[in-house]
């Protein structure tokens, strides 16, 4: 679709893309739908080329926003997500990672690079069983120089029901 007598490519503030659906916590208010995703679910690579390829050639982007169920569950899926969305880099402002941070610890320096040298920024939220690594995710983030923003502590945390009602 084309806008007629554009001078300028429609601009979008935001666009998220799941990576994967599932996560390694268990949110009463999650949003995704995570605690119900029952085996490995990901978006695929091949997918999300085509999907921003289309998209890019109508829309400018400011954040294109790579997130799940917990984004890094599957750092290599994530790595090539970042990859592709590089070669956009002129379609869009900032290209963020939404993550609750737990895995940030035991990432790899090689992956923590990557994540730096693709100027990736990393959005922590800050859910209570993130609190307690808050300042370990944050001294890991700034000796790799990644740009990071931590959310206010989320007071309420809940797990939600495994229990199901069936229709």
């Amino acid at each position: 679709m084309r806008f007629p007598n554009a001078t300028v490519a429609p601009f979008l503030n935001n666009v998220e893309v799941n990576i994967t659906d599932n996560c390694n916590l268990n949110c009463k208010a999650c949003n995704h739908f995570s605690p119900f995703v029952k085996g490995r679910l990901k978006n695929s690579a091949e997918r999300f080329e085509k999907d921003l390829t289309k998209l890019l050639s109508v829309y400018k982007i400011n954040k294109l926003v790579l997130l799940g169920g917990e984004p890094l569950l599957e750092p290599e899926l994530l790595k090539q997500f970042v990859e592709i969305s590089r070669k956009f880099r002129d379609r869009y402002e900032m290209l963020i990672i939404i993550t609750n941070g737990l895995l940030i610890p035991s990432l790899k320096d090689g992956f923590l690079q990557f994540l730096k040298e693709n100027q990736v920024h990393v959005s922590v939220t800050l859910y209570p069983p993130t609190l307690a690594l808050k300042q370990e995710i944050e001294d890991v983030l700034r000796k790799h120089g990644i740009w990071y923003f931590i959310s206010r502590p989320v007071h309420e945390f809940m797990k939600r029901s495994e229990e199901h009602t069936s229709e």
